[in-house]
């Protein structure tokens, strides 16, 4: 087959009732960094990180160790909340000794976890060869929550795909779907624990309901953003494996993630504001890709739509996403 357009879907997350967070936001609020964060380096974009990588081998391991990296972050920012909190407890008659010993198991966590960060902080700095004076990278894009068209029917279609393409096409809607779960999961702790600790200052609740409420919430979070940040490495797996020889480093990070001008999230502290997350995320076009065949092939010129873009209007990327179902002329979106 000639060259094939690899249509990258990105869809909006509803709300699932009134004070629900989407996984969208859920993972954008772990990556904003609270002013008492001691994480310490400077803002690197997935553009830039891919932009020093030198092959494509390269290229998916400086993908891989910054999504580490994001996860390790949103670890240490999580830990960081689940520790304020225990410190806002005030414990009951006979409670002291129990809130005590979780208090240091909890300061001795988020040590671990900062020191996880710093080590994936090194781990991309080695990669995309930062020099020994340089302040250590903090993750500036965030992962990919939404559903990710492979188009692997129309790609494969001679039936040629390889093990991993076919893998990575199968469970990738599976991955999405379990972000999603998790996504309820984490508001269902949330709800869990603010009733146990309401419970705890009537005294209707002992300490240890509100520790197990607290310690539930946690890992639910830390689970949401590993069950992202693998879903975004099976992402590059697959795209950064399909993509045509010397593609530019901008079309690459456009197969894996499309974070609106003004959504990416930037780490707090001296170095940049975090912006809001909007509470409705837009949809992104699709960025195409292309899938490297025989060299000699001609590679067909796409086709114009009459109602296309005028001189100074914005391109389809640049446009306001609507809210509107893709059009029947697209490429669905990965089953789900």
């Amino acid at each position: 087959m000639h060259l094939t357009a690899v249509i990258l879907g990105f869809c909006v997350f509803g709300q699932v009732s009134g004070d629900t967070s989407t996984p969208a936001e859920l993972v954008a609020e772990a990556l904003v960094s609270p002013p008492q964060s001691r994480l310490q380096g400077r803002p690197l974009t997935l553009l830039a990180a891919v932009s020093a990588a030198t092959d494509r081998r390269r290229q998916i391991e400086v993908t891989h160790a910054y999504w580490r990296l994001v996860e390790a972050v949103a670890d240490y920012h999580v830990a960081l909340d689940h520790d304020d909190r225990l410190r806002e407890l005030q414990p009951g008659e006979g409670e002291l000794a129990t809130l005590r010993a979780a208090q240091a198991s909890s300061s001795a966590m988020l040590h671990e976890v900062e020191a996880a960060v710093v080590m994936a902080q090194h781990e991309l700095a080695a990669l995309v060869s930062f020099s020994p004076d340089t302040p250590l990278p903090l993750p500036a894009d965030p992962p990919h929550v939404g559903s990710y068209r492979t188009g692997f029917d129309q790609l494969f279609s001679s039936g040629n795909a390889s093990s991993q393409a076919r893998r990575i096409d199968q469970t990738l809607p599976i991955r999405r779907r379990a972000i999603e779960a998790r996504a309820l999961a984490v508001q269902a702790a949330r709800d869990a624990r603010a009733e146990a600790v309401h419970a705890h200052e009537l005294g209707h609740a002992d300490l240890a309901a509100v520790l197990a409420s607290m310690t539930g919430c946690l890992q639910q979070r830390r689970a949401l953003m590993a069950s992202v940040c693998r879903y975004n490495e099976e992402i590059a797996d697959y795209a950064l494996a399909l993509a045509a020889p010397g593609i530019e480093a901008r079309a690459l990070v456009a197969m894996l993630i499309k974070p609106a001008p003004d959504s990416a999230v930037r780490p707090a502290g001296h170095f940049a504001p975090v912006p809001t997350p909007a509470r409705r995320p837009g949809e992104n076009e699709p960025t195409p890709a292309k899938r490297p065949e025989d060299p000699h092939e001609r590679v067909p010129t796409p086709a114009k739509r009459p109602d296309g873009p005028k001189p100074n209007e914005p391109t389809p990327a640049e446009r306001p996403q609507e809210d509107s179902p893709t059009s029947a002329s697209q490429w669905s979106a990965s089953s789900s």
